[in-house]
């Protein structure tokens, strides 16, 4: 016997499940063939998202064109056009939203009385001649695309002083009768301000005026130039649409800038990955810590749940000491001044009205069972408990031998970005290329592609933890065995040549399996994306009858749970694929298997895999956010131009997701650990690959290295199935029988 009782090499592995790998290829070739199709049938779509498309069928600045010398497009009339078409921008339909497109030569960038430019006209290339139009805005170029920022507008301003007095002899003598008294249009009675620094002054002269003056202001007047035609209700219209582009170009720039650069790469993905290590030491080391911490938090939550639930349906009113500690509560939110605080804090803790409190007495109950439930399980769960905290332990061990298999799940990312990309753009043909059919056609073509891309992703972040879980069952059975006492098991390793050969098998033995989880996985996706559009059309209806809006509401909690549950089955059985190579079928029966033979284990797993989740997935990057903006805030420099927060909120994204990636390889340790573990117990008595570590956790005894494999020499293997170049000699010598030994015979 070899590693194959828990890990089956590649050597031993046959292609799994061909047909379903046939269906993936030929539905990814009839997506592609048909955009190619899409694409010759109208090969100007392509010329719209590159060159900008005017309201007279010109392509902005395409090359051999009319308007080849106009690569610039401006929206002149957008107020109106906003306003004529307000019912389908309220109606959420922003795709029919068809504004006034004119073609330019460059980007407005303010209003000139005395040189004002003129937009179409007589002088507009092509066979067209739109109405003349000055513009008044100031624009942003964003893709050859000039939206608005904000009225032209000229500013002047005017040094004054107050203090001393115009009128001030001493002054004037000293300043050599410089000063004369000015006159402020807003303020005509203050008779006592003077200019400094008026046109013409030197500027030795306007420095000693500064210096005398005790009492500085300076004064902002402000000329904006608007349309004539424009009302007040399409300037607003405007000027928030414009208020949008300006925040928009302002957060990128932000970003982009120095300082923000490079805090958006340090604190985005230098610090997770720093931070993916301190939490690989600490879940290391104080595991059992942060499992019963976040169990215990989950009981209270749970508990202050069914409080809030009691609260409401007027059950504690009766209680003197419960009245008076919320009465305490909301006299200390209104004496705090802040009417929102009392107002919510007033609102949550009393007690409902009329027939709510029958439903809040209903979902009270179901509360305190859920929780008596919960506690009782926990405390019969011990032994899963502490089987957990010593699979998390052994967990942490794979990062100090595939220290990079946290950066595997951020290749697929960047991988389903490319396949988000292609069927984006073919999305985007088959929607504009074939509005000459059917509604039928149409919409059956657009859900295909719609299919094609959740069937996509899936088989992409499937292929992905398949492979890491196919590396760390090798890992499991060989680097981690107690039988392997090589010295470089206490080395760091990268895990690239491991995790590149897990690849590897999965992509040639494997990929069918794969192809046929993810395909499931996509057809409940695709029923709630239907169910998801049923729901938005029905929204009139749903309103006028309740019976309708509820089983709407019912139809779409339903989808979500079975979704959520075949993918909790679909990536048990894709570990199972990893570890022994079996078809999908084949591994679903198992973890079924696997469910009903140890469902307390599986239980606390998925709850406390779900709760480190959230802690580590949000505790990182918050931390990460809030550093990157009290840094930025300290910088004076970068604060005088742009606004910490819009690099912060980059910052905790990007933290967000490399931090992702290291919470799926957290959750794929665990459920590889869990199975080739449970299965090592299952197929060998006793286990055989299971390291010491483990065993103390499991209530084992610890193994005895010097003696080997108990049927013979353990003889370690590739993940290919060659063995290793200097395999353990067998010994000759006879063990004598361990504890182990007796406890195993029938």
């Amino acid at each position: 016997k070899d590693a194959s009782e828990v890990f089956k090499p590649r050597r031993k592995r046959w292609c799994t499940d061909i047909i379903c790998l046939a269906l993936f290829v030929a539905f990814v070739g009839y997506c592609g063939t048909f955009f190619i199709i899409s694409y010759r049938k109208d090969p100007t779509l392509l010329d719209d998202i590159l060159y900008p498309k005017d309201s007279f069928g010109n392509n902005c600045g395409k090359p051999g064109s009319v308007v080849a010398d106009y690569p610039k497009a401006i929206f002149p009339t957008l107020d109106a056009d906003i306003i004529s078409q307000l019912p389908v921008l309220t109606a959420g339909m922003f795709w029919k939203f068809d504004p006034t497109v004119y073609c330019a030569q460059e980007c407005p960038s303010g209003f000139s009385l005395k040189n004002p430019v003129e937009y179409g006209g007589l002088s507009y290339p092509g066979d067209v001649q739109p109405p003349s139009i000055y513009y008044s805005y100031v624009t942003q170029n964003v893709l050859s695309r000039c939206f608005p920022k904000d009225s032209t507008t000229v500013y002047d301003r005017v040094e004054l002083c107050a203090q001393p007095a115009c009128t001030n002899s001493t002054l004037n003598a000293t300043l050599s009768g410089s000063v004369t008294c000015y006159v402020v249009a807003a303020q005509p009675e203050a008779d006592n301000v003077w200019q400094i620094c008026k046109e013409g002054t030197p500027e030795a002269l306007c420095e000693h005026q500064r210096a005398a003056c005790n009492l500085q202001i300076d004064v902002a007047d402000t000329q904006t130039f608007v349309p004539h035609e424009q009302t007040s209700q399409s300037d607003s219209f405007t000027k928030t649409y414009a208020s949008y582009v300006k925040i928009a170009v302002a957060a990128v720039e932000s970003i982009i800038s120095g300082p923000g650069l490079y805090t958006f790469i340090t604190a985005g993905i230098i610090l997770p990955l720093v931070l993916a290590f301190v939490w690989a030491l600490l879940l290391r080391f104080f595991a059992a810590t942060f499992v019963y911490m976040m169990i215990f938090l989950y009981v209270i939550v749970c508990i202050a749940g069914c409080l809030y639930l009691g609260i409401k349906a007027g059950w504690l009113d009766s209680s003197a000491a419960v009245s008076n500690a919320l009465d305490q509560i909301t006299t200390a939110a209104a004496s705090s001044g802040n009417a929102v605080v009392y107002n919510v804090t007033d609102s949550l803790l009393s007690s409902a009205n009329g027939s709510e409190k029958t439903l809040f007495s209903i979902l009270a109950v179901i509360a305190i069972i859920f929780t008596l439930l919960s506690i009782i399980a926990l405390i019969a769960s011990r032994k899963a408990i502490k089987r957990l905290v010593a699979m998390i332990r052994e967990m942490t061990k794979i990062f100090k031998d595939m220290f990079l298999i946290q950066l595997f799940p951020l290749g697929s990312f960047i991988f389903q970005l490319a396949v988000f990309a292609f069927y984006l753009i073919a999305i985007y043909y088959i929607a504009y290329a074939w509005l000459d059919q059917s509604s039928y056609v149409y919409f059956g073509l657009l859900l295909s592609y719609v299919y094609g891309f959740l069937w996509s992703i899936q088989v992409v972040r499937a292929t992905t933890w398949t492979s890491m879980s196919a590396a760390i069952a090798w890992w499991y059975c060989n680097i981690n065995a107690p039988t392997n006492t090589s010295i470089t098991k206490r080395w760091v390793k990268t895990g690239v040549p491991l995790l590149f050969s897990s690849l590897t098998t999965i992509m040639l033995k494997h990929l069918g399996s794969i192809c046929f989880g993810a395909a499931i996985i996509a057809f409940v996706q695709i029923l709630r994306v239907i169910m998801h559009a049923l729901n938005s059309f029905t929204k009139n209806q749903q309103d006028k009858n309740m019976l309708l809006k509820f089983a709407m509401k019912c139809a779409l909690c339903c989808l979500w749970c079975l979704e959520k549950t075949i993918k909790f089955i679909s990536y048990y059985a894709f570990v199972y694929v990893a570890v022994r190579g079996d078809s999908f079928c084949f591994a679903a029966k198992n973890t079924f298997l696997l469910m009903m033979e140890n469902p307390g284990q599986v239980a606390i797993n998925k709850m406390v895999q779900k709760l480190l989740g959230l802690l580590v997935g949000l505790a990182t990057p918050v931390g990460c956010c809030l550093g990157a903006f009290f840094y930025l805030e300290s910088q004076t420099e970068y604060t005088a131009q742009y606004s910490p927060l819009y690099c912060a909120i980059a910052v905790f994204i990007l933290a967000f997701l490399v931090t992702d990636s290291l919470v799926i390889c957290f959750n794929c340790g665990i459920d590889t650990i869990f199975v080739c573990a449970f299965k090592d117990m299952k197929e060998n008595k006793p286990p055989k690959f299971m390291s010491d570590s483990l065993r103390r956790g499991f209530g084992l005894p610890k193994s005895l290295k010097s003696s080997g494999d108990q049927n013979g020499d353990f003889e370690r293997v590739s993940i290919s199935g060659e063995a290793d170049e200097q395999p353990r000699r067998k010994s000759k010598k006879q063990v004598a029988p361990t504890r182990e030994d007796r406890l195993a015979r029938p």
